[in-house]
């Protein structure tokens, strides 16, 4: 354990890049309470120890695509303002495989197995309450189904078939 008067804080960028995720993401789990930090002054401060801390946890941090997909929904949805579903559903596509082009198929089948699995935890954390009771849960869904989605899209585009197709009958 680190002493706190002498523990080293990382500023949020590079607690970010420690934890392999965005900096608007730290920021988010700053402001909800799952990254400790210190707000000296207008910008945030963390101690190693809250890395270790979230790095240590059973479930990590858990980011397994390369991107905050939630920040590039967003970002797709204000560069190209689409008038349809449809239309917003093949830009978040074409995005995805952009994104995801340089992974191999082995690569992204096992994304999508570790994503499969924290699908499963997640829907089990809401132990038969409609996740919306918590919007953590909520939250953790929709985050994971569109990390599915981007990866299921991109093992699409390289001529992987759905899963259903590649992997059988459940139990199997």
């Amino acid at each position: 354990m680190r002493s706190t008067a002498t523990e080293e804080r990382l500023s949020l960028r590079d607690a970010a890049d420690a934890l392999g995720i965005s900096e608007v993401t730290a920021r988010r789990w700053v402001k909800s309470g799952k990254l400790k930090a210190y707000q000296p002054g207008r910008k945030y401060l963390i101690p190693a120890s809250a890395i270790d801390e979230l790095l240590e946890e059973p479930e990590g941090p858990k980011v397994l695509l390369p991107f905050d997909v939630m920040e590039v929904n967003a970002e797709v949805i204000r560069s190209t303002n689409p008038s349809s579903v449809k239309e917003l559903r093949e830009a978040l596509d074409a995005e995805y495989v952009r994104r995801l082009h340089d992974y191999s198929v082995e690569q992204l089948m096992e994304m999508d197995r570790l994503l499969l699995e924290s699908w499963k935890k997640a829907s089990a954390a809401a132990d038969g309450e409609h996740p919306t009771t918590d919007p953590l849960i909520l939250e953790r869904l929709l985050r994971v189904s569109d990390e599915l989605r981007a990866v299921m899209v991109a093992r699409v585009a390289k001529g992987v078939p759905f899963r259903s197709e590649y992997e059988g009958p459940p139990g199997a």
